[in-house]
């Protein structure tokens, strides 16, 4: 016999529509098993101290002995009993955050986590894909501009080898032997010389 406190999906995305808070604080739970690398395990979300201390008054359910056991039953249907049914249901695993383009869904989570965050389909996975190895290029790219503009800084600065006005130009022939571009260099110069 299912339980009276039982929340639907359904249930669900109109309470979160509803409510700014419940959104809040289901983003805030489903965000609590990501991890900082990328990785997502449902089974590791887990409630903030915060919304812990936010939380506790509110559960003062009752149980009710039925023919089938003991059940929970909420007072009413206040927004923090609605995220207390959530909590209490399956639901806690299986709702989701698309990690590419924000979709709420629900599905069964698989037993081991999921590397690159959790996504509604696979188009959006491939997607997700492409762009995070396009940003992490990006980021070498930009680590690699770093060092090479400190380095014609200091043979400027330090070792008096080339001019001021010849910085740019040094470190623009030093990334081409590197394979980063010098278009690249001067689109992001503003991000080098502050990273630098």
């Amino acid at each position: 016999m299912k339980s009276r406190n039982t929340l639907t999906f359904r249930e669900l995305l109109k309470a979160r529509g509803s409510s700014q808070q419940f959104k809040k604080w289901l983003t805030e739970y489903i965000d609590s098993g990501l991890g900082p690398d990328g990785k997502e395990d449902p089974h590791a979300r887990h409630l903030s101290e915060k919304l812990l201390k936010t939380l506790r008054p509110a559960a003062r359910p009752f149980v009710m002995l039925t023919r089938t056991g003991f059940e929970w039953f909420f007072r009413g249907s206040s927004v923090e009993e609605t995220f207390l049914r959530f909590l209490d249901s399956d639901l806690r695993y299986t709702v989701h955050i698309c990690r590419y383009c924000g979709k709420w869904f629900h599905k069964e989570p698989m037993a081991k986590p999921y590397s690159n965050g959790i996504h509604c389909s696979q188009r959006c996975k491939s997607s997700h894909s492409v762009e995070e190895g396009k940003r992490r290029v990006r980021v070498k790219k930009l680590e690699i501009c770093q060092e090479v503009y400190l380095w014609a800084w200091n043979q400027w600065r330090e070792e008096k080898k080339i001019k001021y006005s010849e910085i740019d130009d040094v470190a623009k022939n030093a990334l081409a032997r590197k394979g980063v571009s010098k278009k690249f260099y001067t689109d992001h110069l503003e991000e080098i010389t502050d990273g630098a």
